[in-house]
C-alpha cells in the first residue's frame, strides 16, 4: 500500500483512482465520491491527499481469504418428505401471491384491486401462515406433521 499510495502522488493524483483507493483500504469516501475528476475542488483534492498520506502509516488492509477445509464438510440433514411437500406447496403459493400482487399492481379498477387484495389475504397468507406454522412445530419438535 505504501508504495501504491506513493506512486499515485508521484504520477499526479488522477482524483477518481485516489478515490478508489481509499475506499480499497476502508477509508471513509462518502464526502468525495459527489466530485468527478473534473469537478473536484481543490479543498476535495486535498482531503483526498491527506486521507491516502495517513494511509502510509497504517498496516495494509487484511485480504479476505477462502476458509480452510479442515475435514469434511457436514451434510445437510435431510427433510421428511412431508416437510418436503409443505415446502413445495409454499414455493407454489408464494409464486401465486407475486402473480396476484401484480395484477393488483396494474389493475386500473378500485374493485379489482380490492379482489386481488382479497384473495392474499383470506386465501394465500392464511395458507402459508398454516404450512410454515407445521414446519415450526417439526423444527421445534421433531415430530412430522
Amino acid at each position: 500500500m505504501i508504495l501504491t499510495v506513493r506512486e499515485w502522488i508521484q504520477e499526479g493524483c488522477f482524483y477518481p483512482v485516489g478515490v478508489m483507493m481509499l475506499r480499497d483500504y476502508g477509508g471513509d469516501v462518502i464526502d468525495l465520491e459527489k466530485y468527478t475528476a473534473a469537478s473536484a475542488t481543490t479543498t476535495a483534492r486535498e482531503r483526498l491527499r491527506e486521507r491516502l498520506i495517513a494511509f502510509i502509516h497504517l498496516p495494509p488492509p487484511k485480504r479476505k481469504t477462502a476458509p480452510e477445509k479442515q475435514g469434511e464438510t457436514p451434510q445437510p440433514i435431510a427433510e421428511p418428505a412431508e416437510i418436503f411437500r409443505l415446502r413445495a406447496t409454499a414455493k407454489t403459493l408464494h409464486k401465486r401471491e407475486a402473480a396476484v400482487h401484480a395484477q393488483m399492481r396494474l389493475a386500473t379498477e378500485r374493485a379489482e384491486r380490492y379482489q386481488c387484495a382479497r384473495e392474499i389475504m383470506v386465501d394465500i397468507r392464511p395458507e402459508l401462515d398454516e404450512i410454515y406454522q407445521k414446519i415450526g412445530d417439526f423444527k421445534t419438535s421433531g415430530l412430522v406433521p
